[in-house]
Protein backbone atom coordinates (compact mmCIF):
# COMPACT_ATOMS: atom_id res chain seq x y z
CA UNK A 1 0.00 0.00 0.00
CA UNK A 2 1.35 3.45 -0.94
CA UNK A 3 2.00 6.16 1.65
CA UNK A 4 -0.89 8.26 0.31
CA UNK A 5 -3.27 5.28 0.56
CA UNK A 6 -2.12 4.63 4.10
CA UNK A 7 -2.79 8.25 5.02
CA UNK A 8 -6.27 8.11 3.49
CA UNK A 9 -7.04 4.88 5.30
CA UNK A 10 -5.82 6.40 8.55
CA UNK A 11 -8.02 9.45 7.95
CA UNK A 12 -11.04 7.20 7.46
CA UNK A 13 -10.23 5.50 10.74
CA UNK A 14 -10.13 8.84 12.53
CA UNK A 15 -13.48 9.80 11.02
CA UNK A 16 -15.01 6.53 12.14
CA UNK A 17 -13.59 7.02 15.63
CA UNK A 18 -15.39 10.38 15.69
CA UNK A 19 -18.65 8.43 15.45
CA UNK A 20 -18.06 7.05 18.92
CA UNK A 21 -18.21 10.53 20.44
CA UNK A 22 -21.52 11.42 18.89
CA UNK A 23 -20.94 13.00 15.49
CA UNK A 24 -22.20 10.21 13.25
CA UNK A 25 -21.81 6.54 12.61
CA UNK A 26 -21.73 5.25 9.01
CA UNK A 27 -24.61 2.92 8.17
CA UNK A 28 -23.88 -0.81 8.05
CA UNK A 29 -23.71 -0.83 4.27
CA UNK A 30 -20.85 1.68 4.39
CA UNK A 31 -18.59 -0.12 6.85
CA UNK A 32 -15.01 -0.53 5.69
CA UNK A 33 -14.33 -3.20 3.07
CA UNK A 34 -10.78 -3.44 1.71
CA UNK A 35 -11.89 -3.90 -1.89
CA UNK A 36 -13.91 -0.68 -2.00
CA UNK A 37 -11.86 2.25 -3.36
CA UNK A 38 -10.86 4.70 -0.66
CA UNK A 39 -12.38 7.56 -2.66
CA UNK A 40 -15.76 5.81 -2.52
CA UNK A 41 -15.39 5.20 1.22
CA UNK A 42 -14.67 8.88 1.80
CA UNK A 43 -17.69 9.90 -0.28
CA UNK A 44 -19.92 7.55 1.73
CA UNK A 45 -18.60 8.79 5.07
CA UNK A 46 -19.07 12.38 3.89
CA UNK A 47 -22.60 11.58 2.79
CA UNK A 48 -23.54 10.09 6.14
CA UNK A 49 -22.07 13.08 7.97
CA UNK A 50 -23.81 15.72 5.88
CA UNK A 51 -27.11 13.82 6.16
CA UNK A 52 -26.99 13.85 9.97
CA UNK A 53 -26.00 17.52 10.09
CA UNK A 54 -28.61 18.51 7.49
CA UNK A 55 -31.38 16.71 9.39
CA UNK A 56 -30.38 18.36 12.65
CA UNK A 57 -30.15 21.81 11.09
CA UNK A 58 -33.47 21.26 9.36
CA UNK A 59 -35.08 20.38 12.67
CA UNK A 60 -34.53 24.02 13.71
CA UNK A 61 -34.80 25.81 10.36
CA UNK A 62 -37.99 25.19 8.42
CA UNK A 63 -37.88 24.30 4.73
CA UNK A 64 -34.61 22.38 4.63
CA UNK A 65 -36.55 19.13 4.33
CA UNK A 66 -38.03 20.18 0.99
CA UNK A 67 -37.76 17.47 -1.69
CA UNK A 68 -35.91 19.83 -4.05
CA UNK A 69 -33.17 20.75 -1.56
CA UNK A 70 -32.67 17.12 -0.64
CA UNK A 71 -32.49 16.15 -4.30
CA UNK A 72 -29.77 18.75 -4.85
CA UNK A 73 -27.76 17.15 -2.04
CA UNK A 74 -28.31 13.70 -3.57
CA UNK A 75 -27.21 15.01 -6.95
CA UNK A 76 -24.02 16.41 -5.48
CA UNK A 77 -23.15 13.21 -3.63
CA UNK A 78 -24.34 10.59 -6.11
CA UNK A 79 -25.53 11.56 -9.53
CA UNK A 80 -22.81 14.20 -9.77
CA UNK A 81 -20.38 11.28 -9.55
CA UNK A 82 -22.44 9.30 -12.08
CA UNK A 83 -23.47 6.62 -9.59
CA UNK A 84 -26.89 5.49 -8.34
CA UNK A 85 -28.03 6.37 -4.83
CA UNK A 86 -27.55 2.74 -3.73
CA UNK A 87 -24.88 0.41 -5.17
CA UNK A 88 -27.34 -2.46 -5.75
CA UNK A 89 -28.75 -0.60 -8.75
CA UNK A 90 -25.49 -1.26 -10.57
CA UNK A 91 -26.56 -4.91 -10.86
CA UNK A 92 -29.67 -4.10 -12.89
CA UNK A 93 -28.13 -3.93 -16.40
CA UNK A 94 -27.14 -7.59 -16.06
CA UNK A 95 -30.60 -8.60 -14.81
CA UNK A 96 -33.07 -6.47 -16.78
CA UNK A 97 -32.57 -6.91 -20.51
CA UNK A 98 -35.69 -5.32 -22.04
CA UNK A 99 -34.81 -2.31 -24.17
CA UNK A 100 -37.61 -0.23 -22.62
CA UNK A 101 -38.10 -2.05 -19.32
CA UNK A 102 -41.28 -1.54 -17.33
CA UNK A 103 -40.27 -0.86 -13.74
CA UNK A 104 -42.63 -0.70 -10.76
CA UNK A 105 -41.23 1.53 -8.02
CA UNK A 106 -43.09 0.81 -4.78
CA UNK A 107 -42.29 3.47 -2.20
CA UNK A 108 -40.91 6.02 -4.66
CA UNK A 109 -40.41 8.69 -1.97
CA UNK A 110 -38.98 11.79 -3.68
CA UNK A 111 -37.67 9.92 -6.73
CA UNK A 112 -34.28 8.60 -5.63
CA UNK A 113 -34.85 5.25 -7.37
CA UNK A 114 -36.34 6.96 -10.42
CA UNK A 115 -33.11 8.90 -10.91
CA UNK A 116 -30.94 5.84 -10.30
CA UNK A 117 -32.98 3.74 -12.73
CA UNK A 118 -32.40 6.32 -15.44
CA UNK A 119 -28.69 6.11 -14.74
CA UNK A 120 -28.39 2.33 -15.13
CA UNK A 121 -31.14 1.36 -17.61
CA UNK A 122 -31.35 2.73 -21.17
CA UNK A 123 -35.03 3.77 -21.52
CA UNK A 124 -37.09 2.58 -18.57
CA UNK A 125 -40.79 3.29 -18.23
CA UNK A 126 -41.39 3.70 -14.52
CA UNK A 127 -44.69 3.29 -12.68
CA UNK A 128 -44.14 4.88 -9.28
CA UNK A 129 -46.31 4.38 -6.21
CA UNK A 130 -45.95 6.95 -3.42
CA UNK A 131 -48.64 7.48 -0.75
CA UNK A 132 -47.30 10.82 0.55
CA UNK A 133 -49.14 13.49 -1.52
CA UNK A 134 -46.32 16.01 -1.13
CA UNK A 135 -43.75 13.62 -2.57
CA UNK A 136 -46.00 12.19 -5.27
CA UNK A 137 -46.64 15.71 -6.59
CA UNK A 138 -42.93 16.45 -6.51
CA UNK A 139 -42.10 13.41 -8.65
CA UNK A 140 -44.85 14.38 -11.12
CA UNK A 141 -43.40 17.88 -11.40
CA UNK A 142 -39.88 16.57 -12.02
CA UNK A 143 -40.71 13.98 -14.70
CA UNK A 144 -43.05 14.99 -17.47
CA UNK A 145 -42.65 11.75 -19.45
CA UNK A 146 -41.58 8.18 -18.87
CA UNK A 147 -42.75 8.20 -15.25
CA UNK A 148 -46.33 7.43 -14.23
CA UNK A 149 -47.08 8.36 -10.62
CA UNK A 150 -49.87 6.93 -8.45
CA UNK A 151 -50.51 8.70 -5.14
CA UNK A 152 -51.44 5.49 -3.30
CA UNK A 153 -49.79 2.93 -1.07
CA UNK A 154 -49.60 -0.69 -2.18
CA UNK A 155 -50.71 -3.52 0.05
CA UNK A 156 -52.66 -6.76 0.24
CA UNK A 157 -56.03 -5.35 -0.81
CA UNK A 158 -58.03 -2.15 -1.27
CA UNK A 159 -58.30 -0.18 1.97
CA UNK A 160 -57.62 3.13 3.69
CA UNK A 161 -54.78 3.20 6.23
CA UNK A 162 -52.63 5.67 8.13
CA UNK A 163 -49.19 6.58 6.81
CA UNK A 164 -46.94 7.26 9.81
CA UNK A 165 -44.25 9.90 9.20
CA UNK A 166 -41.39 10.36 11.69
CA UNK A 167 -40.53 13.99 12.40
CA UNK A 168 -37.75 15.57 14.42
CA UNK A 169 -38.41 19.16 15.34
CA UNK A 170 -39.23 20.84 12.03
CA UNK A 171 -37.68 18.04 9.95
CA UNK A 172 -40.13 15.65 8.27
CA UNK A 173 -38.23 12.38 7.85
CA UNK A 174 -40.39 11.12 5.02
CA UNK A 175 -37.88 8.52 3.82
CA UNK A 176 -38.78 6.50 6.95
CA UNK A 177 -42.55 6.84 6.60
CA UNK A 178 -44.45 3.57 6.93
CA UNK A 179 -47.93 2.07 7.15
CA UNK A 180 -46.53 0.28 10.21
CA UNK A 181 -46.66 2.59 13.24
CA UNK A 182 -44.01 0.61 15.12
CA UNK A 183 -41.61 0.77 12.19
CA UNK A 184 -42.00 4.54 12.00
CA UNK A 185 -41.43 4.91 15.73
CA UNK A 186 -38.32 2.72 15.54
CA UNK A 187 -36.81 4.93 12.82
CA UNK A 188 -35.34 7.36 15.32
CA UNK A 189 -31.73 6.79 16.28
CA UNK A 190 -28.94 8.86 17.77
CA UNK A 191 -26.73 8.01 14.78
CA UNK A 192 -29.01 9.87 12.38
CA UNK A 193 -29.09 13.23 14.17
CA UNK A 194 -26.33 15.26 15.75
CA UNK A 195 -26.75 15.27 19.55
CA UNK A 196 -30.06 13.44 19.25
CA UNK A 197 -32.77 14.52 21.74
CA UNK A 198 -35.60 12.00 22.01
CA UNK A 199 -37.98 14.69 23.31
CA UNK A 200 -37.89 16.41 19.90
CA UNK A 201 -39.01 13.27 18.04
CA UNK A 202 -42.59 12.49 17.15
CA UNK A 203 -44.62 10.48 14.61
CA UNK A 204 -47.30 12.27 12.58
CA UNK A 205 -49.82 10.47 10.40
CA UNK A 206 -52.08 11.03 7.40
CA UNK A 207 -54.78 8.79 5.94
CA UNK A 208 -53.89 7.32 2.53
CA UNK A 209 -55.59 4.99 0.03
CA UNK A 210 -54.15 1.48 -0.35
CA UNK A 211 -54.41 -0.63 -3.50
CA UNK A 212 -53.07 -4.02 -4.62
CA UNK A 213 -50.58 -4.12 -7.49
CA UNK A 214 -52.56 -6.95 -9.09
CA UNK A 215 -55.37 -4.46 -9.74
CA UNK A 216 -53.24 -2.38 -12.13
CA UNK A 217 -52.78 -5.05 -14.83
CA UNK A 218 -49.07 -4.32 -15.35
CA UNK A 219 -46.38 -6.51 -16.92
CA UNK A 220 -43.23 -5.38 -15.08
CA UNK A 221 -39.67 -6.46 -15.78
CA UNK A 222 -38.58 -5.20 -12.36
CA UNK A 223 -40.36 -4.46 -9.09
CA UNK A 224 -38.53 -2.39 -6.46
CA UNK A 225 -40.04 -2.45 -2.96
CA UNK A 226 -38.93 0.00 -0.26
CA UNK A 227 -41.82 0.43 2.17
CA UNK A 228 -40.29 0.40 5.66
CA UNK A 229 -41.69 -2.83 7.07
CA UNK A 230 -44.77 -3.70 4.99
CA UNK A 231 -43.00 -5.60 2.19
CA UNK A 232 -45.00 -8.76 2.80
CA UNK A 233 -48.35 -7.05 2.27
CA UNK A 234 -47.08 -5.49 -0.97
CA UNK A 235 -45.95 -8.85 -2.36
CA UNK A 236 -49.15 -10.58 -1.26
CA UNK A 237 -51.08 -8.05 -3.31
CA UNK A 238 -48.78 -8.62 -6.31
CA UNK A 239 -48.55 -12.42 -6.47
CA UNK A 240 -50.66 -12.76 -9.63
CA UNK A 241 -48.56 -10.10 -11.39
CA UNK A 242 -45.34 -11.81 -10.28
CA UNK A 243 -46.49 -15.29 -11.28
CA UNK A 244 -47.62 -14.07 -14.71
CA UNK A 245 -44.57 -11.94 -15.59
CA UNK A 246 -41.73 -13.33 -13.40
CA UNK A 247 -40.02 -9.96 -12.88
CA UNK A 248 -36.82 -9.30 -10.98
CA UNK A 249 -37.59 -8.10 -7.46
CA UNK A 250 -35.38 -5.71 -5.49
CA UNK A 251 -36.59 -5.60 -1.88
CA UNK A 252 -35.21 -3.48 0.95
CA UNK A 253 -33.53 -5.53 3.68
CA UNK A 254 -32.84 -9.24 3.66
CA UNK A 255 -36.04 -10.35 1.90
CA UNK A 256 -36.94 -12.79 4.68
CA UNK A 257 -40.46 -11.37 5.03
CA UNK A 258 -41.39 -12.39 1.47
CA UNK A 259 -39.17 -15.41 0.81
CA UNK A 260 -41.83 -18.01 1.62
CA UNK A 261 -44.38 -16.26 -0.61
CA UNK A 262 -42.07 -16.50 -3.61
CA UNK A 263 -40.41 -19.84 -2.93
CA UNK A 264 -43.19 -21.74 -4.70
CA UNK A 265 -42.69 -19.55 -7.78
CA UNK A 266 -39.05 -20.55 -7.97
CA UNK A 267 -37.56 -17.31 -6.63
CA UNK A 268 -34.28 -17.27 -4.71
CA UNK A 269 -32.46 -14.54 -2.78
CA UNK A 270 -29.21 -12.91 -3.96
CA UNK A 271 -27.14 -9.93 -2.88
CA UNK A 272 -24.93 -7.64 -4.95
CA UNK A 273 -21.24 -7.80 -4.11
CA UNK A 274 -20.26 -4.31 -5.27
CA UNK A 275 -16.57 -4.87 -4.58
CA UNK A 276 -16.42 -7.74 -7.08
CA UNK A 277 -19.38 -6.68 -9.25
CA UNK A 278 -21.19 -10.00 -8.95
CA UNK A 279 -24.37 -11.51 -7.55
CA UNK A 280 -23.97 -13.89 -4.63
CA UNK A 281 -26.57 -16.38 -3.39
CA UNK A 282 -28.12 -15.42 -0.06
CA UNK A 283 -29.75 -12.43 1.64
CA UNK A 284 -28.39 -8.89 1.41
CA UNK A 285 -28.16 -6.23 4.11
CA UNK A 286 -29.24 -3.02 2.47
CA UNK A 287 -31.33 -4.70 -0.27
CA UNK A 288 -31.93 -8.21 -1.56
CA UNK A 289 -32.66 -9.40 -5.10
CA UNK A 290 -35.24 -12.13 -5.56
CA UNK A 291 -34.67 -13.78 -8.91
CA UNK A 292 -36.79 -16.38 -10.71
CA UNK A 293 -35.09 -19.64 -11.62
Amino acid sequence: MSQSSERLDETLGVLRDAADVGWYRPAEQYTHRPNIPLSAQIANVFGMTTSAVLRTLGSYVGGLDSPRLRELRDTFLNRGRGVPHEPDFDALPSLVHAEAALVVDVGANRGQSVRSLHLVLPSPHIVAFEPNPRLAEYIKSRYQSGVEVHNVALGRTISQLNLYIPSYGRWSWDTRASLDAEAAEAAFSEVDFWRFNRDRARVDHISVPVRALDGFDLAPDLIKVDVEGTERAVVEGALKTIARNRPVLLVEGDGAAVEDLLDGLGYRRFWWDAANAELVAGPGKLNTFLLPS
